[in-house]
């Protein structure tokens, strides 16, 4: 699918969530949700297209596809807790979309820890 076939999905479904807003709210929600999955896995196809360009780079550059992965799985983690968050936002449950951005602000540091050690132990041996 491509970027004028989402966006015309979208522009569709905002439309019919504008009016089942005004009747029935529970099911403009259940549309918001569909549509947010439905470009999400329209999403999806394209990520392996990014992880073989980091692949290929990697290989490319002798750089250790192990400090590739965690940078990959933190913008995903990104992704999916945005996705989260922004649906908890719009159902008006603020303190669950603050505790589930703080939750994957911690897996991502959590991720990132590795590299850290690397980089702390790359510095004292030049120094």
């Amino acid at each position: 699918m491509t970027a004028i076939s989402i966006s015309v999905l979208t522009v569709i479904a905002l439309t019919f969530g504008v009016v089942l807003r005004q009747g029935k709210k529970e099911y403009a929600y259940i549309l918001s949700v569909g549509v947010t999955v439905i470009i999400a896995v329209f999403t999806l196809n394209y990520l392996s297209d990014i992880i073989v360009f980091f692949k290929d780079t990697a290989d490319g550059e002798n750089i250790n596809f192990k400090y590739i992965t965690p940078c990959i799985k933190a913008i995903g983690i990104g992704y999916i807790t945005e996705f989260a968050s922004s649906l908890a936002e719009e159902e008006g449950f603020l303190s669950i979309k603050t505790q589930l951005v703080f939750f994957g602000r911690c897996l991502i540091f959590i991720l990132a820890l590795p590299l850290i050690k690397e980089l702390f132990l790359s510095a004292v041996s030049l120094l």
